[in-house]
């Protein structure tokens, strides 16, 4: 009996243990360089920075820059430092990463980058940075949206058309921020969730184009900016809205049903059903993603956004209160 017991249990483990095999990066295999490290700087003005982390293709925890006003020879963790810019957790390697801080107290700094492979901090070279009062900041630009779409679909291009202006010369880029919040009126980089159409050492004057698309529903906020003198500077904000096409159903009742009982959409429509009937009812898809509506009383009403990803396809639902209505809705790809 025991001796069974004992094979039983060595079978079990040894797919157990091939399971748990699984090849984790090795910190020895990674380097971290600055690609531009910060340079000496004026009081309110950007010190822009840029790392690589080298390695094989993996997915790494962590990587930001750091920095502190007291040199810190043997760093231990991030927090020896104190302040952090431009985190990106997870991140994908090997990559090349990029932030911009602004300080606007003179003295010494000192920056690091950092990353975090499997549990083990990897430094790059600690890098000393003057930030002086200086002479006032030289004539600045201006950064005027032209033109810019106002509202699209889901996945249809989205184009804007911005210029700098002002004394003549060079930026260090420039770009369309954008996102679902809005800013406040003189933001920082990180205020919008994207960026778009960047252009690096960006001629003034001169004109500029974008060209973007969002797949999901709502109303979006975005600015141009460019990064000139050390300094940013930013147009006003504008919005666009991405929308699909709106559809409407009558909830007829047991006799009547859903009208229309079938209907076709694209990813970014929308359905509403509104229930005329003096029953209570429901639209119950038998796909989660699409949703229940729980029950809908009378004059009520229930809508529901495509998602942009939902696959073509036929989707059934009915009413859970009465079996005999059912309808469907067929999902096309947008074109």
């Amino acid at each position: 009996m025991h001796r069974v017991l004992f094979l039983a249990l060595g079978l079990l483990t040894v797919p157990l243990a091939g399971c748990a095999q699984v090849d984790a990066p090795d910190p020895a295999d990674y380097d971290i360089v600055w690609d531009q490290p910060p340079e000496d700087r004026q009081a309110g003005q950007a010190i822009d920075m840029s790392w690589t982390v080298n390695g094989p293709e993996s997915e790494i925890d962590h990587t930001a820059v750091h920095w502190a006003n007291e040199s810190v020879p043997d760093p231990a963790s991030p927090a020896d430092y104190g302040n952090t810019s431009g985190a990106v957790e997870p991140a994908e390697i090997p990559g090349t990463f990029q932030t911009d801080v602004t300080l606007d107290e003179p003295g010494t700094y000192y920056f690091i980058a950092h990353a975090i492979v499997d549990e083990t901090h990897l430094w790059s070279e600690e890098v000393m940075v003057e930030v002086s009062e200086g002479d006032p900041v030289g004539v600045g630009i201006d950064v005027t949206i032209d033109e810019h779409t106002q509202e699209a679909v889901p996945g249809e291009d989205i184009e804007f058309e911005w210029s700098l202006s002002g004394a003549p010369g060079e930026a260090n880029r420039t770009h369309i921020a954008w996102g679902p919040n809005s800013a406040p009126e003189n933001p920082q980089p990180g205020d919008y969730e994207n960026r778009s159409g960047t252009i690096e050492n960006a001629t003034i004057p001169g004109s500029y184009e974008a060209t973007f698309n969002v797949t999901e529903p709502g109303v979006y906020h975005a600015r141009a900016h460019a990064l000139y003198d050390g300094s940013h500077y930013w147009s006003d904000e504008v919005t666009f809205e991405v929308t699909g096409d709106e559809h409407d159903v009558d909830i007829q009742g047991i006799a009547m049903g859903y009208e229309p009982n079938e209907l076709t959409v694209q990813p970014g429509d929308t359905i509403t059903w509104t229930n005329t009937d003096g029953l209570v009812h429901t639209v119950t898809f038998e796909d989660e993603r699409l949703g229940d509506s729980g029950d809908i009383p009378s004059g009520e009403s229930y809508n529901v956004t495509i998602p942009h990803d939902m696959e073509p396809g036929t989707y059934a639902y009915e009413c859970d209160h009465h079996g005999t209505m059912t309808a469907e809705i067929t999902v096309e790809a947008r074109d």
